[in-house]
């Protein structure tokens, strides 16, 4: 019998790319998503969409009732550093108050299986001159990994508690595109680099901004490394 998967921020970068993978892979999908940031023409035209705010815990139960879901995919949140930084208040109430509601709506349907999209930036600067591993000491630098770290937790109690099947993946930077060009990272003001450099290439931005000169590289910029979006698909 074919599994149904519900994937919370389908229209994202990453969210998009993974329904199409479910997709391709047999997977029946469903995309929950308030299109606040998200696009919806990302969205592989097989799954099945409903413009909807998963922290509004009415509106989500009332749809998990009406679909039979076996598994859900959570990548739904805020994700921008410096914007954390700036509105701290606003990520605990989204990533944190927000993210609880979902998992309590989730315990309340029966659905036990659940993927969170974390980051790898929980480990700040433990790994700043070493790879980081599975031991490696967490060490959350702003409020956006910290509201990651919250979820992780939440999610181990919650599956603690309701004997939950759970997957936590933290991956660092991820960047790329569908082979064919349909899909890849559209955002209306990006802050990652690579669209930057995209947009500087065309003529859309005057200038790329380089931030940090004294790195302990050959000329002192940063170097950073990525992951492939399909792989992480």
């Amino acid at each position: 019998m074919t599994k149904t998967i519900l994937v919370t921020g389908g229209t994202s970068y990453i969210g998009s790319h993974t329904v199409k993978a479910l997709l391709n892979a047999g997977y029946k999908v469903h995309v929950l998503d308030n299109l606040s940031t998200g696009n919806r023409a990302a969205v592989d035209s097989r799954a099945s969409f409903k413009e909807l705010d998963v922290y509004d815990a009415s509106a989500l139960k009332a749809y998990l009732e009406e679909n039979q879901i076996d598994a859900v995919l959570h990548y739904a949140g805020e994700i921008v550093v410096s914007e954390s930084i700036e509105n701290p208040s606003k990520y605990f109430t989204a990533n944190v108050a927000g993210r609880n509601q979902v998992l309590k709506v989730l315990s309340e349907v029966g659905i036990q299986k659940i993927m969170f999209s974390s980051t790898a930036s929980l480990y700040g600067n433990n790994c700043i001159d070493k790879p980081a591993t599975e031991d490696t000491l967490i060490d959350p630098v702003n409020p956006y990994t910290e509201t990651k770290l919250m979820g992780e937790r939440m999610i181990y109690w919650m599956a603690n508690r309701y004997d939950w099947k759970y997957v936590i993946f933290r991956y660092f930077n991820v960047a790329g595109a569908e082979m064919d060009a349909s899909n890849g990272l559209r955002v209306k003001n990006p802050t990652h680099i690579i669209p930057n450099i995209n947009k500087t290439a065309l003529g859309q931005n005057d200038s790329l901004k380089i931030f940090g000169d004294d790195y302990d590289t050959r000329d002192g910029s940063c170097i950073r490394d990525y992951i492939y979006v399909l792989d992480l698909a």
